[in-house]
């Protein structure tokens, strides 16, 4: 075979990698809908993908390498890869629709239901992967059949390309081809991959006729090692064992080290392990040329494992660093798509720091392991080596994931590591090197080895109020100046801390990986935070609109306080809350009386479970699910905002029952939130849009039928109005002027939007909501149109105030309170006996000041105030004596009553009447309201290309700021097929 070849199956190699690694993220995917729990189904397919990798390779070793022409097999097998990769999603949503529906309903308890699904998840993907695991050996061996005279270069070679590729793989899948094609088509371009590989190798064997069984060439005899041959066969063997272990240790403790520094998107995650896996080719790559001209390989080997291991102990030393380096990083860079692009090279730059000099390390001990057995076992030892490496990453990762996390900490999981690696390079140093000398320098390299594995166990400490921090969400550090740590504690899933700033009245954080999940005030004698109002809301709102609800179901703990105020309801007789990680509960606890009743009270009963997982295997039905994760840029997350997720929830809703959503509204844009509204309304008959906060909304969904109007009965519970006072809302008007709109005003503005809705198999929402963090875009105009200018929802679902007399209460949480707030004082000092009318009641009296004075009172008051509000303020100001009134202030008059009376058809005639007879030179935002007001008009009869011609007619005139923006997109998207820019 030519030189060119050679680099020809090379560069074949490094796309099976590139494949290789796009599947197991994309199987991750999958077995996280299917499983549900996020965090598991990662380590599940991690093991299975290893497992079967090991399984393979092991039998490639033993039984393909009697074949005489490898890369027909090889060939073979990846197109057989490829094949099943372009059935494998139809075949698994079939899977899931059996399941489902012939299943999992005829298995009687939680214990078989979890072994189903177990137990098939692993069949779903192991088939694959010892498929997957054959590659290695079978090319190896083929190439190495050919290139006898330096197999350790080859070797290397190998590793080093088919690793590169892997990494790529993870990069170009999780940044591109996911977005871009969704889970369905990113699973087929691998499979198309591998086809490609199958043909291009069968039509160059076809040319060329590869010999047979390879012999022990001549010029390389077997090593003279001391020992017995079979013990170092097995010493070997038990080296590549724990090597693979101590590597996987480490990859699951840098990640989660990591989330804390670079945060945990999907695409953080991402940029970790391909720097994990280039850190492995790059050490790979550099023994290449080195490996075949060391004189004792074994020697070589174990000096790299003691380095190996002494490199991990001193990235404890990097870390505390990193969060000092990201912060310098968000400091620097623009909040833009460029500035997106430098932080996630800064961030797989941070992660290079932390990892490289182990992994380069790591990338080195395979090669050499394999080599040296190859010269004195053949080519059998390669799948043998890659088996039990494969192996002990197994043992490593599940190690690391179930008992040394919670066992030993992170920082504990990287000293015992380092442990396992320093304990075999001088294992191999002292039974099976060949040489004699040197034997001072191995005595100082293990000291010197054994003094840093001591000095990261005793002296190295993490600074836990740095990793608590949140840094990567641009979060100034925390320091001990400033902020009490209650609690720290690393969890199987996520670390968990809660934090007291030392002032601002003791406000109490608790945080999961860094991020605030929830601030609150320990002492309830203290106004609520912004975060309690909104879990207060989040318990209060769907109770109100389902007053004879009695089972809950609430997922997330947080801080408690959600399930604390539906606890406040005596009608409620059980609430499940479903909470991932057992440290957050355990944090929970210490915030004392504020969330006693979560842990106290009979009725309450807190689930460790993931919450796709606790929904699949139960098939117990509530009232009202209330859904209250963490922010959807964070791994696993997203998936709570599917139309996956809320055809299952529904499952588990009676059939009066109501889902309620939180969402955030910094950090995302519209389109992210229209996704998310999307896979809503594609699942639920009806559904409500509130605006909690100025940073948070709700959307809550009724599984069958329309919601129905806010019961008042529940504010005066003695516990729950204590409750709601604390965070501002005293009564109905509190909530309703919160309310954005419904279904039947919201989905044709959904419409409107190009985008799809957010699907577990297009993850819309999970792709993009780390840019959108990262920029600190938010969706907080999605409100402006329902208040700017006129009363728009009130308008357009003909829905009546259910109150005399506007009373809002004035929230610092609540931007929209204080306008409404403003609106009813005009109104008191407008309405007051004592109050000089004299401006509007006299012809001479300020007669050029009456018109804008009525533009004003208008645009302050009417979208807040009802009409007899209304009406009693124009008959204050004297506007009845219309004597006194000009044609042009008339008929504004008329127009700004007929919005008051909901009155469409004479907010056309007298819109239209002032924009022909006075439009020309009249200011901007007089034109733009009476534009909104005709189309309105027209909207509410029915007429929609009326509205849009008046639309069009008028644009080129007008000059649209934020503002009006969103309320003339949301007035042409009434009309269906309107088009702001048309």
């Amino acid at each position: 075979m030519k030189k060119r070849n050679l680099y020809l199956f090379l560069f074949i190699f490094f796309l099976s990698g590139f494949s290789g690694l796009i599947y197991e993220s994309i199987w991750t995917h999958y077995l996280k809908l299917y499983l549900g729990h996020a965090a598991y189904a990662q380590t599940l397919v991690l093991i299975i993908f290893m497992g079967g990798m090991a399984i393979g390779s092991y039998f490639a070793s033993i039984y393909l390498t009697r074949w005489k022409n490898l890369f027909l097999g090889y060939a073979l097998v990846e197109g057989i890869i490829g094949l099943l990769a372009l059935v494998f999603h139809e075949g698994f949503t079939s899977f899931l629709d059996f399941t489902y529906t012939s299943v999992l309903g005829n298995l009687d308890s939680s214990f078989s239901i979890s072994s189903y699904k177990w137990i098939s998840a692993a069949l779903l993907i192991l088939p694959q992967s010892i498929l997957l695991g054959t590659t290695f050996p079978l090319m190896s061996s083929a190439v190495l059949r050919d290139f006898p005279k330096l197999p350790g270069k080859n070797i290397s070679l190998l590793y080093f390309t088919n690793s590169l590729g892997a990494g790529l793989g993870v990069l170009v899948s999780g940044f591109y081809l996911i977005k871009t094609f969704g889970l369905p088509g990113t699973i087929r371009s691998a499979g198309m991959i591998n086809i490609l590989i199958a043909i291009v190798v069968f039509v160059l064997i076809k040319k060329y006729r590869n010999p047979g069984e390879l012999s022990i060439p001549a010029d390389k005899k077997e090593v003279p090692l001391k020992g017995k041959r079979n013990y170092m066969l097995f010493t070997l063997l038990g080296v590549a064992f724990f090597t693979g272990m101590a590597s996987f240790i480490y990859e699951i403790a840098w990640i989660r080290m990591l989330n804390l520094v670079l945060g945990t998107s999907t695409h953080a995650f991402e940029l970790m392990l391909s720097a994990f896996i280039f850190g492995l080719a790059f050490g790979g790559l550099w023994i290449k040329k080195r490996i075949d001209r060391i004189s004792d390989p074994v020697a070589f080997l174990g000096y790299v494992q003691i380095i190996m291991g002494a490199m991990a102990v001193l990235t404890l030393v990097l870390y505390n660093s990193s969060f000092d380096l990201m912060q310098w990083v968000l400091q620097e860079l623009p909040k833009d798509d460029d500035g997106y692009f430098l932080f996630n090279l800064a961030s797989n730059g941070i992660a290079f720091m932390i990892m490289l000099p182990a992994t380069f390390c790591a990338g080195m001990t395979l090669p050499l392991i394999t080599t040296i057995l190859f010269r004195s076992h053949g080519e059998k030892s390669i799948g043998i080596v890659y088996a039990w490496n494969t192996l002990g990453a197994i043992v490593g990762v599940v190690f690391a994931v179930h008992i040394g996390m919670a066992w030993i900490g992170l920082k504990g999981l990287i000293n015992f590591g380092a442990g396992i690696d320093m304990a075999m390079g001088l294992l191999l140093l002292m039974t099976l090197s060949i040489s004699t000398k040197n034997v001072k320098t191995k005595r100082i390299v293990g000291v010197v080895g054994s003094l840093i594995l001591l000095l990261g166990i005793f002296f190295i400490q993490f600074d836990v109020f740095k990793m608590a921090s949140g840094v990567y969400q641009g979060s100034p550090l925390i320091s001990s100046e400033r902020s009490e740590m209650i609690y720290y504690k690393d969890g199987k899933t996520a670390t968990a801390s809660i934090t007291e700033q030392k002032r601002d009245g003791g406000k109490v954080s608790i945080r999961t990986n860094g991020k605030t999940d929830a601030s609150i005030f320990k002492k309830e004698t203290l106004i609520g935070t912004g975060d309690e109002s909104t879990m207060v809301q989040i318990a209060m709102i769907p109770m109100a609109l389902h007053p004879e609800a009695e089972m809950v179901a609430n997922i997330g703990l947080g801080a408690g306080i959600t399930t604390k105020t539906v606890l406040q309801n005596p009608k409620i007789k059980s609430v499940h809350t479903i909470e991932i990680e057992q440290e957050m509960v355990n944090a929970s606890k210490l915030l004392g009386s504020q969330v006693e009743a979560v842990f106290s009270d009979p009725r309450s009963r807190i689930v460790i479970d993931d919450a796709k997982s606790f929904f699949v295997s139960n098939n117990t039905k509530y009232d009202i699910i209330l859904s209250e994760p963490s922010n959807p840029w964070v791994s696993g997350v997203a998936g709570l905002f599917s139309k996956e997720f809320y055809q299952l929830i529904k499952k588990h809703l009676y059939d009066n029952g109501v889902f309620a959503q939180w969402l955030q509204l910094y950090d995302l844009d519209i389109d992210l939130l229209a996704s998310v509204l999307k896979a809503v309304s594609q699942n639920f008959p009806d559904y409500e849009v509130y605006i909690l906060n100025d940073w948070d909304c709700l959307i809550v969904a009724k599984k069958e039928g329309s919601l129905p109007p806010l019961d008042t009965n529940l504010l005066s519970v003695s516990p729950m109005k204590e409750a709601l006072s604390r965070v501002y809302i005293n009564n109905v008007q509190d909530i309703e002027i919160r309310l954005l709109g419904n279904k039947k005003v919201l989905d044709p503005f959904l419409e409107s939007i190009p985008i799809q809705a957010n699907s577990d198999y297009y993850p819309v929402l999970d792709q993009n909501a780390a840019k959108t963090r990262f920029i600190s875009t938010d969706a907080n105009n999605i409100y402006s149109f329902t208040h700017q200018y006129h009363p728009v929802i009130s308008l357009l679902t003909n829905k009546e105030p259910r109150w005399d007399s506007t009373d809002i209460t004035l929230s610092y949480f609540y931007k929209r309170s204080k306008r409404a707030i403003d609106a009813m004082e005009l109104r008191d000092i407008y309405t007051d006996d004592g109050f000089d009318n004299s401006l509007f009641g006299t012809e001479t009296v300020g007669k050029h000041k009456r018109l804008p004075q009525l533009f004003d009172i208008a645009h302050r008051m009417l979208p807040y105030l009802t009409q007899n509000e209304m009406e009693s303020v124009w008959e204050h100001l004297g506007v009845n004596e219309i004597s006194n009134f000009n044609d042009q202030e008339l008929n504004w008059l008329k127009l700004f009553r007929a919005i008051s009376r909901k009155d469409s058809e004479e907010m056309v005639t007298s819109g239209k009447y002032l924009l022909s007879n006075f439009g020309d030179g009249m200011p901007n935002e007089p034109k733009a309201y009476l534009v909104s007001a005709i189309m309105l008009g027209d909207i509410m009869q029915g007429k929609l290309d009326d509205a849009q011609t008046t639309w069009y007619t008028e644009k080129e005139k007008l000059s649209v700021n934020l503002q009006s923006e969103m309320l003339f997109k949301f007035l042409l998207s009434q009309c269906k097929k309107g088009n702001l820019n048309k």
